[in-house]
Formats: C-alpha cells, structure tokens, sequence
C-alpha cells in the first residue's frame, strides 16, 4: 500500500492501510510525508498507539503482535432478560448539563453504587438543572439511598440526590 499524501483524518489512515498486514500477518504501508505534514503523522501515531518508523533501505521488521483493545463500555454481568413487563419509576437528580453531568455520569454511578446493571437505567435526560432517569419500580428506593449524597460528574464533582416522581 502506498499513501501519496498524509490523510488529514487517523480514522482514514487506518482504514487504508488496514488490508496491508492482518492478524499478525506482514505487510507494508508506505506513505509519502512532507515536513508540513508532521502534525498529521503525530495524529496518526497517537491514534494508532506506535509509532511509524522512517524509511531506510534494506529496513526489515517483524509484525507487530496483535493486542485486543479495551472495550470502550462495560457493563455489569448481570442480565435483565427473562423479566417480562417490569414496571419502571422516574427519578429526577438535582444536578444536569450546568453541573457538568453526562448521561454516563448518571448511568455508571447507578451501576457502581446501586448495583443495577446498565440496562435498567433508563430514559435518561440530562437538562441544564436537573435530570431524569428510570430504574425498575422495585428498586428506586435502593437506587436513591445508594446515591444520596453521591458525588457526580466531573466538573466541579457535584453532591447530588435523588427523589422518586413517579412509579
């Protein structure tokens, strides 16, 4: 494979050069770089996790040993299959955007403090000054002592707590 010029996007980089070597398998990517392009190349290198070695001749490598990459989410083993017409409660938390909370923010100190798995979190609206979120019925109660007085979010941590609206 052979890059006439540096693309301006790692993601178009990768999907390029990505039939050139699978699996283990070796193979080679050229690619073409200009002194004005060094930005881009560090782009791609970030992105890539290595770093991209400058051409030399006779130059000989091995394949780089596969690595699987991390999951970007992960969620709790436990299944809510098999529960059929669960009846759910909406909880409003007294935190939203102004406070600097995401909806992973809420979703993941539900399954860290509450226990409940990813999946039973539902309906979650984060608004400028609070938000919304749905837990099953039978477990709002828990939910909201597990995360009174929780801090949320990022920027600044927020205290936050939970109050049930409807069942």
């Amino acid at each position: 494979m052979v890059n006439y010029d540096v693309p301006t996007s790692p993601d178009t980089y990768v999907h390029r050069i990505g039939r050139t070597g699978r699996v283990g398998r070796s193979g080679r990517a050229i690619t073409f770089v200009e002194a004005r392009q060094k930005r881009e190349m560090e782009a791609i290198e970030r992105h890539i996790g290595m770093s991209i070695a400058a051409w030399e001749p006779g130059a000989k490598s091995a394949p780089t040993p596969v690595k699987e990459r991390p999951r970007r989410h992960s969620k709790p083993g436990v299944t809510r299959s098999g529960r059929k017409e669960e009846t759910y409660a909406k909880l409003v938390l007294g935190g939203g955007r102004a406070a600097g909370l995401r909806v992973a923010d809420i979703v993941g100190a539900v399954t860290s403090k509450a226990g409940l798995d990813g999946e039973a979190v539902r309906d979650v609206m984060v608004l400028d000054r609070f938000s919304f979120l749905s837990v099953p019925a039978a477990e709002a109660e828990r939910v909201i002592e597990a995360l009174d007085g929780t801090k949320i979010g990022t920027r600044p941590p927020q205290t936050l707590s939970l109050e049930r609206v409807s069942s």
